[in-house]
């Protein structure tokens, strides 16, 4: 690495956009009457530092790549995949869907070849968040998205057709969006932020280190509440209390405990007054009885049975990488509404955009990231983060579908192998 200091600006500084969704849109296809993202060919602004990293660590991840001998297991994912994409629908989604996925991979193997502590990956994930909940915070006082292209930002009215909200009774409540597309995205990043938290909290070097941690994870709570995101709070409620038991047992003395137990009753407050203030929305997420809860089960339960219909069309190599949505429209019998959405279950999208080789392919490869966890006596320290990765993935599909999905599935793959 020829410029080490520019390197350590760069990988930060792409840590700090990633969430961002500011681009630049060059063509913006239509599927069934509404535009589609997964076939959208645009630049992200992130992606400036992110290629800048790579290119300042291109020696050292070449180098890198001929000392090691990748074994077959790692290297039939990315075969398999690559033979699925010859029979794709669409090359523009398919070509998309494999520059964000190789970009992403050379940046987190350059963070990971230079040894950038994980300690110091989690802290700057973090830092990339609080402007975001600064935002949902008052998005969600002022029930009003701003518009904002030099943020990436749609405005969002919660009495609009369309915008996300939680409907109980005569009210409308609009979720949080941060700068992210969608609330349940905001919230997934929240959910792995929280559950990032506690080692921080627990080796702070000082009291105000510790309590500025400990209030970033405390407005992180409350404001994940404010997302209504179910499939977040749900990561959030098993991941959170495993990493807190978790960095309880490594703590080294009583002050480090201390600090644990803290955190677990600013956590729990922030929790307790964001579910205490917001009952009646919090509680009709659950209760399949409003109209809007109605028609979003009925939604995801159509575009399972669609996607298995299309599934059932190329069962072997799956519609291509990034086209699922295709398969969708074809399986559809009427025209849709509104616009078409992926299965929320990325098993599933994965099964349906690279078929049987492909979802085979794949869990090899988390088969081989398990057994090497666990070989290395470090599954207990990952399994929080694993845990909550898993229940985002089985209850939505942004992690394969769109660039701040993958993007969050680079730092939590980071993370894991990146020794603390």
């Amino acid at each position: 690495m020829t410029h080490p200091r520019l390197f350590a600006i760069a990988w930060r500084a792409a840590l700090i956009l990633l969430p961002w969704q500011t681009r630049l849109i060059l063509s913006t296809p239509q599927l069934n009457g509404f535009p589609w993202e997964q076939g959208t060919v645009a630049m992200y602004v992130s992606w400036i530092p992110l290629v800048l990293t790579i290119v300042l660590s291109w020696s050292d991840l070449k180098a890198h790549a001929a000392r090691v001998s990748l074994r077959a297991i790692v290297v039939m994912p990315i075969v398999a995949l690559a033979l699925t994409s010859l029979f794709t629908a669409s090359w523009t989604a398919t070509l998309l869907w494999w520059v964000h996925v190789l970009m992403l991979g050379l940046f987190a193997a350059s963070l990971v070849v230079h040894r950038i502590p994980s300690i110091k990956i989690i802290a700057w994930f973090i830092y990339a968040l609080i402007p975001h909940v600064a935002l949902g915070l008052w998005q969600f006082a002022s029930q009003h998205v701003f518009g904002s292209t030099l943020l990436g930002m749609a405005e969002q009215i919660s009495s609009n057709s369309g915008v996300s909200v939680v409907e109980y009774g005569e009210y409308r409540t609009l979720r949080a969006y941060g700068g992210f597309p969608h609330p349940n995205v905001f919230g997934g990043w929240l959910a792995v932020a929280l559950v990032l938290l506690p080692p921080l909290i627990r080796d702070a070097r000082s009291t105000l280190i510790k309590f500025s941690w400990i209030t970033c994870g405390a407005l992180f709570a409350y404001t994940l509440i404010l997302t209504f995101s179910r499939g977040a709070w749900i990561a959030a409620a098993i991941g959170l209390p495993l990493a807190f038991v978790v960095s309880f047992r490594h703590a080294v003395d009583h002050k480090q405990r201390e600090a644990v137990i803290s955190a677990i009753v600013l956590f729990l407050a922030a929790l307790g007054i964001g579910l205490f203030t917001q009952w009646d929305a919090v509680s009709s997420r659950f209760i399949a009885t409003e109209r809007l809860e109605q028609w979003s089960l009925s939604q995801r339960t159509s575009a399972i049975a669609d996607g298995f219909v299309a599934w059932k069309s190329h069962p072997i190599v799956g519609w291509g990488s990034g086209a699922s949505l295709i398969g969708i429209a074809v399986a559809r019998t009427a025209p849709s509404p509104v616009p078409l959405e992926p299965p929320h279950l990325v098993p599933f999208v994965i099964l349906l955009e690279t078929g049987i080789v492909g979802l085979l392919a794949m869990l090899g490869l988390g088969w081989f990231v398990l057994r090497t966890l666990i070989r290395e006596q470090r599954l207990m320290n990952a399994s929080p983060l694993l845990i909550a990765i898993a229940c985002l993935a089985l209850t939505d599909h942004y992690l394969w579908t769109l660039w701040v999905g993958s993007g969050l599935l680079c730092v939590v793959g980071m993370l894991t192998f990146q020794k603390r």
